[in-house]
């Protein structure tokens, strides 16, 4: 069972991962539109991020840094790209698996959560809103 620290990190973790993968990846989109998209995905991590930093800092915490594995599979990737420019939809591709994993991690953790913070169960909802709605933004790219 989670608490609203450990929510709250997860929230903020998943979207600092976000937003990386945006960064690796958007610096090959030369498609507008998926540039314009993914764009608006890593604003809206941003508000999600800047929430949860702020409850953790709320509750007396600091926020804990990006995990080394976090960091060591980003980077991986954006090694992998550096190599072999992806498509559009092979963009559109990774984008949707990255957030697909993000929604089972997000209905799980939301479901351990054992908190009674409104704040906290509504930021975990709106993340996974936001990655659902992100896989279908980029389903029209594939």
């Amino acid at each position: 069972m989670l608490t609203d620290t450990e929510l709250l990190g997860y929230i903020r973790e998943t979207t600092l991962m976000g937003r990386s993968g945006i960064d690796a990846v958007m610096k090959h989109s030369f498609c507008q539109p998926l540039t314009d998209a993914l764009r608006q995905q890593r604003a809206e991590y941003g508000e999600i991020c800047d929430a949860a930093t702020k409850m953790i800092t709320e509750r007396g915490r600091q926020p804990e840094p990006l995990s080394m594995g976090a960091k060591m599979g980003t980077a991986m990737s954006r090694a992998m790209n550096a190599f072999n420019p992806p498509s559009t939809s092979k963009i559109a591709e990774m984008m949707i698996s990255g957030n697909t994993k993000g929604v089972i991690k997000s209905i799980q953790h939301h479901r351990q959560y054992m908190g009674r913070d409104e704040r906290v169960t509504d930021l975990s909802k709106k993340l996974l809103e936001t990655e659902n709605r992100n896989i279908e933004q980029m389903k029209p790219f594939l």
